[in-house]
C-alpha cells in the first residue's frame, strides 16, 4: 500500500466514523480535526480526497472485509431513529443537506468555513432541521465565489442531493 492509498482509506474510516457517531457532537468535533489533518497530509503528498464513487467503494470494502474479519459487527443497516415529522425535518431534505455540507466541508475552500461547518455539525447531530433559508446560503456559498466548478462537479456527483437543495433555496 501506498502514501496515497492509506490516504484515501484515513477518508473512507473518517466517513465511516462520522456516520456511526452523528448523534455524539464531541466525536464529530474529533472527527473533524482528523479530518483537517488528513487533509494537510493530503495536500503535502499532493492526493486528493477520493470521489464519491471511490469512497462508497472503499467504505463497502472495509465494512465487508476488514471489521467483519476483526469481529466487528456490521451496523449500516441500523438507522438512526427518524427526524421529528415537520417541514424542516424531511428526512429527504436531511440526507441532502448532510451529503451536500459533507462534499463542502470535505472540500476546504470555502471562505465561510465556519458556518458551513457549523451547519454540517447540527445535521449530524440527535436532531437535524434545515430550513429553506439555510440552503439558500448552502447553495449561494457553493455555486459562487472563489469556488470555481465546485458546484458543477457536486451536481455532476450527487445530482439528487444539489436539486433537493437549489429546489428549496427558490423556496426562501
Amino acid at each position: 500500500m501506498n502514501a496515497g492509498d492509506a490516504l484515501w482509506y484515513l477518508y473512507a474510516e473518517l466517513t465511516m466514523l462520522e456516520r456511526r457517531c452523528s448523534a455524539d457532537p464531541l466525536m464529530l468535533e474529533l472527527i473533524a480535526k482528523m479530518r483537517e489533518n488528513v487533509n494537510v497530509v493530503g495536500e503535502l503528498i499532493k492526493v486528493p480526497p477520493p470521489p464519491a464513487d471511490k469512497m462508497q467503494a472503499l467504505i463497502e470494502y472495509i465494512s465487508t472485509n476488514v471489521l467483519t474479519s476483526a469481529g466487528v459487527p456490521d451496523q449500516s443497516h441500523e438507522k438512526a431513529p427518524p427526524p421529528k415529522n415537520d417541514k424542516f425535518s424531511d428526512p429527504e431534505q436531511i440526507e441532502a443537506a448532510r451529503t451536500v455540507l459533507s462534499e463542502m466541508v470535505a472540500s476546504e475552500r470555502f471562505e465561510w468555513a465556519a458556518m458551513i461547518e457549523d451547519m454540517h455539525h447540527r445535521m449530524n447531530g440527535e436532531n437535524p432541521f434545515i430550513t429553506d433559508k439555510q440552503f439558500r446560503a448552502i447553495v449561494n456559498i457553493g455555486s459562487r465565489g472563489k469556488q470555481g466548478d465546485f458546484w458543477d462537479t457536486l451536481a455532476d456527483e450527487y445530482p439528487e442531493a444539489v436539486a433537493i437543495a437549489e429546489r428549496a433555496a427558490e423556496n426562501a
